[in-house]
């Protein structure tokens, strides 16, 4: 009885005015301060990069050995390092859009011919600012010509399969036949399989034609799934 008496003592000493002293709903900052704390992280990712790129820079005469007349390699590995975690760093922390090629007319019947959507999705995706998710999908899967994927481009790109890519069989589907799906000068790119992603060159009919398995044949060239040309901190 004394202990919920003096409970009940400290209760009543609090304000009944109060609504914040015992109510459980979470106070949210003012749109203000959320904006001001976005502006110093930003502030504080850019103080690191510039930190980074000087130290990187002044590698390249901290990690010279007079005495042999190069460069010691272990100090270069390790500015190198320090800015490829810094740049993971910095895509994680990015708020993300996600771009869908089906929403840009991709059927992911296996049949119809989603080339031009995935171009079309291509483009935005790459043209955006910031960190993109270019997204293909689970539980589709798309019958794609021979295609392209160029930049540079001004979004940090995540390429998203998390459903099936199915090469067409006809040769006369392909610019190149020895490509079929390229990257071509994009930077900072990730390709991202997810556990659902396929490829699927459709391989088989290739091989049926090749000389390799029938020496009666004729050699000819068949398409490479995937290709990448001109790119720099590519993670697959």
């Amino acid at each position: 009885q004394r202990q919920q008496s003096h409970t009940s003592n400290i209760l009543n000493l609090l304000p009944k005015n109060d609504t914040h002293s015992l109510s459980k709903k979470p106070i949210s900052l003012p749109t203000s301060m959320a904006h001001y704390y976005n502006l110093f992280t930003v502030f504080l990712l850019w103080v690191l990069l510039m930190f980074s790129w000087y130290e990187a820079s002044s590698s390249s005469f901290n990690g010279f050995d007079h005495s042999y007349g190069r460069f010691k390699s272990d100090s270069l590995i390790k500015r190198r390092d320090d800015i490829t975690r810094l740049k993971s760093f910095v895509r994680v922390s990015l708020r993300s859009t996600t771009v869908s090629v089906s929403d840009f007319g991709a059927k992911g019947d296996g049949k119809t011919d989603d080339t031009q959507a995935f171009m079309n999705a291509w483009k935005k995706a790459c043209s955006s600012n910031g960190a993109v998710n270019l997204l293909f999908p689970e539980g589709r899967t798309y019958f794609l010509k021979s295609i392209r994927f160029t930049g540079p481009c001004k979004s940090i790109l995540t390429v998203q399969i998390f459903g099936t890519l199915s090469a067409s069989q006809q040769r006369s589907d392909y610019k190149d036949i020895t490509k079929w799906i390229t990257f071509d000068g994009v930077n900072s790119l990730s390709v991202d399989g997810g556990a659902t992603g396929t490829v699927d060159g459709n391989g088989e009919t290739w091989w049926q034609n090749s000389c390799k398995r029938n020496k009666a044949k004729q050699c000819t060239k068949a398409p490479t799934a995937l290709t990448f040309y001109n790119s720099k901190n590519l993670r697959v």
